[in-house]
């Protein structure tokens, strides 16, 4: 019989084979009930549930903040709440209980845990951020590592979700603050019609329990954030230090985490910008930051758009433009002891890097060493300067002249270096494996943003999507679009490259 209790209890949970988008979009409603203009932050408590960090909420009294909390609270089956309003004066007593008196009697450190927030899975604090001394550092602990220490005895405590409230946001930059990493704010409500006519919600069965929770959250470490997202965070990134609101890298890793996890509860595997709208709530623990990090997003989305693309292309041009040298760079040939060749006279290939032939003057008459008993005063002759000069006067001069002339020992040589023989250059294996390699990983990853654009891009109806217009997507889809075409060129150039002989 308990098992059969068991099995239906499992499947009014909706057991694993349920959507998670219709399960989310369940708990949503189940914690906005009857609230009126809370469905945003019924969307964020959610999403703190089920990544399991801590979440602050912010709202002068009677806007909903406990009320929201407690609803939350309920959806996890069979979880244990502990709830306590803090002040300046509050113990660690108030949180983590009181000391254990047969244990001090004993000479033992001890508090009985039972039933104060070391002990409960969820745990709602009124004007958490009231908190001083002793008592705050308790409560930076629970939220940091989910432990309580006493004396020199660490408890794991099994938190789940920490909720806490303030009706003013005047101290949100206390290091306390810091520990949440989202935070709403509940203004009163707008419409007084739609209060009128409200009726109290009906409450129904939780709708978790921690196994499926701790299976929803296995699944979203599959979960990846797309490359657009990528991009708008690293922009949003820089214009933050730009604006001076730095941001620790634990705060970075722990919104990377939710936005995978609110991913997967909308049943996808990776992340997009319509995941963005949480991150104003995940950046900052003052409310007053809100407006600043809105426009922020919205610049840095602005940015990574038009500069994703374009960033892209030029990647890819360097790389064509690489392939294109490595295509058109030559090297020596050489024989089969490795020599280097170079170009003859009559076409063919020679060792020798230079050839010898005779100097002529400006006039292109050739010319000659003066005889011996011309002495030095000349240093090259032309065939007129030897007949007049010399051979003229001699018996036979002509015959005589021309066999002088016939002597290469009486010619003036110059040497002439020859035009070296090359041929495409070879490249090794690996060189262009790693061309091919920067290739492959260029085109997914032009691919990917593409796709993201696609994702993302407005309707025809819509006028923007984070500031961003269907015409700016578009001519972002066509650089892309001319990106790939150039890769497939590249491609085609690296296959054809020369390689090494093995």
């Amino acid at each position: 019989m308990r098992g059969l209790v068991l099995q239906c209890r499992r499947m009014l949970l909706g057991a694993s084979s349920a959507p998670w988008k219709e399960r989310t979009a369940l708990l949503r409603a189940r914690v906005l009930g009857s609230l009126i203009e809370r469905e945003h932050e019924a969307a964020v408590l959610v999403l703190a549930l089920l990544a399991g960090e801590p979440v602050l909420i912010v709202g002068p009294a009677g806007t909903g903040k406990t009320t929201l909390a407690r609803r939350l609270a309920a959806q996890l089956e069979g979880a244990r709440v502990f709830e306590r309003t803090l002040d300046g004066t509050s113990l660690v007593e108030d949180v983590l209980g009181p000391l254990s008196l047969p244990a001090l009697e004993a000479g033992r450190h001890e508090r009985c845990l039972t039933g104060h927030a070391a002990d409960a899975e969820i745990v709602i604090l009124d004007q958490v951020l009231e908190a001083r001394g002793p008592t705050l550092e308790a409560l930076r602990s629970l939220l940091d590592d989910r432990r309580a220490t006493v004396g020199e005895t660490t408890h794991h405590a099994p938190l789940e979700l920490a909720l806490g409230t303030m009706r003013e946001a005047t101290r949100t930059s206390s290091v306390l603050a810091d520990r949440f990493l989202f935070t709403v704010a509940c203004a009163p409500t707008r419409s007084l019609d739609a209060l009128l006519a409200s009726s109290p919600a009906s409450d129904g069965p939780a709708l978790l329990d921690r196994e499926t929770l701790s299976a929803l959250r296995a699944r979203a470490e599959a979960v990846t954030l797309g490359p657009l997202v990528v991009r708008v965070l690293a922009a949003l990134r820089g214009l933050l230090l730009e604006r001076e609101l730095a941001l620790s890298n634990g705060r970075w890793q722990r919104l990377g985490r939710a936005l995978r996890v609110h991913a997967a509860s909308d049943d996808r595997a990776q992340s997009t910008l319509a995941d963005l709208w949480l991150v104003p709530h995940a950046l900052s623990s003052d409310p007053g930051h809100a407006p600043m990090i809105v426009r922020a997003i919205t610049d840095a989305t602005r940015l990574a758009i038009r500069e994703g693309a374009a960033s892209l292309a030029t990647h890819a041009e360097v790389l064509a433009t690489a392939v294109r040298e490595a295509a058109q760079a030559t090297e020596l040939a050489t024989d089969a002891s490795g020599a280097a060749l170079f170009l003859d006279e009559e076409g063919g290939h020679s060792p020798s890097h230079v050839r010898t032939r005779q100097r002529t003057d400006a006039l292109g008459h050739a010319l000659y060493h003066p005889p011996h008993d011309l002495g030095s005063r000349i240093r090259a002759m032309t065939f007129e300067d030897l007949w007049h000069l010399h051979f003229e006067r001699l018996p036979h001069g002509m015959a005589r002249m021309k066999a002088y002339m016939s002597s290469p020992t009486n010619q003036v040589l110059e040497s002439i270096p020859r035009e070296p023989v090359t041929r495409p250059r070879r490249h090794a294996a690996h060189v262009i494996e790693g061309w091919q390699k920067c290739c492959a990983a260029l085109s997914r990853e032009v691919g990917a943003l593409a796709r993201g654009l696609l994702d993302e891009r407005p309707g025809r109806d819509a006028t923007d999507v984070l500031g961003m217009t269907r015409k700016d997507f578009d001519a972002a889809l066509a650089s892309l679009h001319g990106t790939l075409t150039e890769l497939d060129r590249v491609r085609d150039g690296i296959a054809r490259l020369p390689r090494l002989a093995t």
